[in-house]
């Protein structure tokens, strides 16, 4: 299907698996990106845990070297990344 897009990101579409439906968990950019390498509700990183009871999600959900990611699992299944 076209999704309008330039001919050389329509052919990478066209052979690519496309989200035509897809969600975030949080509405700022920080911790969607952190939910999205990690799995996880960004009010569950590390950074945010530390600083309980005010666990509150801002630009401060970041990726302290301690969680695993998209990428160390694509790893261990044998795929080369650049994450």
């Amino acid at each position: 299907a076209s999704h309008g897009l330039t001919p050389n990101f329509q052919r990478f579409a066209d052979e690519c698996l496309v989200y035509d439906n897809a969600f975030t968990t949080s509405p700022l950019c920080t911790p969607s990106r952190y939910s999205l390498l990690t799995g996880r509700y960004a009010s569950n990183a590390t950074s945010i845990m530390a600083r309980w009871p005010w666990r509150m999600v801002g630009f401060n959900a970041f990726l302290t070297g301690n969680e695993k990611t998209l990428a160390h699992h694509l790893t261990e299944a044998g795929y080369e990344t650049g994450l």
